[in-house]
């Protein structure tokens, strides 16, 4: 963490904790010091005091005494992972601001241990990692009202105070530099005595560097593997979104002669002469063959009746001079799958039957609707299917 002298601390209860901390995971949880100290010395303020989270994923942070981080104080990042797992996005008003806490794959972001002073940045901050989705749990102030759980900071932690901050330096690193020009002095009038001594020291010297060298390797190839994964999930997601689902609706209907066929049974069962009633018209809907009769002067609603019966049952409208019966049309099954038709060859096959039957027919097409757009998407769970662009005759 690189700026001036700010504060780091919140309190929550009645206790203090460590927050604004640069976290990482650990490569080896036997060299989190090492680790912690390459990671210190790379800070325009160096770092002294570090924490580790040991778990399900290994992590180390780097803390600043002048940021008033101090000796076993709780880390609240740490704490809060304690309590909550897997992916979890966070903003909490604390004492000191507004604390923003993230979490994925119980592991701690990089950058997802702040403490802000003005509201307005935790909250573009939220909603740029709320859109990337994946989240288990979100927290946000109730007044921000944006629907996530706003349980207060306290009742969430729960009292949870470990792990702490330790020191990042031994005991001699932290000793003053007037009392260190002493020291060394010292350790090297007593090298002086060998040249066997000093030869020693400089191959551990050496080793010590290379270890830090390639603990710092390791670093950016973990931080690299991390934001690779964070781009392939989002482009998935992005693919998931832009993904266009047809409705084949017609799959799901009866192929037209087969409708045809059951409409013509059905009719030929429905024509029959009505005493009385003088036959107006008929016709098939999508499962329905319907005959509609108009009443002569002799005829009556008991005759209707009477000539329908064991047939179909009559509906007779309000005025009493007009009916209709109705059988529904058997046999039909869906289509199945099958190879959609282009639009240029529907218009072609369909204007060349019409001309066959002597008919004139008017084609208009009909286009898809629009695809929704990714709030939208979000809001119904995802793509949904849209009916394909078609013709109406």
């Amino acid at each position: 963490m690189e700026g001036t002298e700010q504060s780091g601390v919140i309190t929550i209860g009645e206790m203090e904790y460590a927050v604004g901390m640069f976290w990482q995971t650990a490569e080896d949880p036997k060299t989190v010091k090492r680790e912690a100290k390459l990671a210190a010395k790379q800070e325009a303020i160096p770092a002294d005091l570090f924490v580790m989270r040991e778990g399900f994923v290994a992590q180390w942070a780097i803390g600043w005494t002048s940021y008033g981080h101090k000796k076993d104080m709780p880390a609240a990042a740490a704490c809060l992972s304690e309590v909550l797992t897997g992916n979890w996005l966070a903003v909490f008003r604390v004492d000191g601001g507004w604390w923003f806490a993230a979490s994925r794959r119980d592991a701690i972001l990089p950058d997802g241990d702040i403490l802000y002073d003005n509201e307005d940045e935790p909250r573009t901050r939220f909603e740029t990692e709320f859109v990337r989705g994946g989240w288990d749990r979100v927290f946000t102030p109730e007044e921000w009202g944006m629907g996530a759980d706003s349980t207060p900071l306290e009742e969430v932690m729960a009292g949870q105070d470990e792990p702490k901050l330790s020191y990042l330096l031994d005991f001699y690193s932290r000793l003053p530099k007037s009392v260190k020009i002493v020291a060394a002095a010292s350790v090297i009038g007593v090298a002086l005595v060998g040249y066997i001594g000093v030869e020693v020291y400089s191959s551990i010297v050496a080793k010590e560097s290379a270890e830090q060298e390639r603990l710092a390797a390791q670093a950016r190839a973990a931080m690299q593997e991390r934001l690779a994964a964070e781009a392939a999930e989002k482009a998935e997601r992005d693919r998931w979104l832009k993904s266009d689902i047809v409705d084949r609706v017609w799959e799901k209907t009866a192929s037209p002669g087969q409708w045809a066929s059951s409409c013509a049974a059905s009719l030929d069962t429905l024509t029959v002469e009505v005493p009385g009633w003088r036959m107006r018209g008929m016709a098939c809907s999508k499962s329905t063959a319907t005959v509609r009769w108009d009443r002569m002067e002799s005829g009556s609603i008991s005759s209707a009746y009477y000539g329908l019966r064991g047939i179909a049952d009559v509906a007779i409208d309000d005025t009493g001079d007009q009916m209709a019966a109705s059988l529904r049309l058997e046999g039909l099954t869906e289509r199945g799958d099958q190879v959609a038709w282009k639009m240029p060859e529907i218009k072609e096959n369909f204007l060349e039957l019409f001309q066959g039957l002597n008919s004139n027919i008017t084609l208009t097409a009909v286009a898809r609707p629009p695809q929704l757009d990714e709030e939208e998407l979000l809001a119904r769970g995802g793509p949904r299917p849209r009916p394909p662009q078609h013709f109406a005759f």
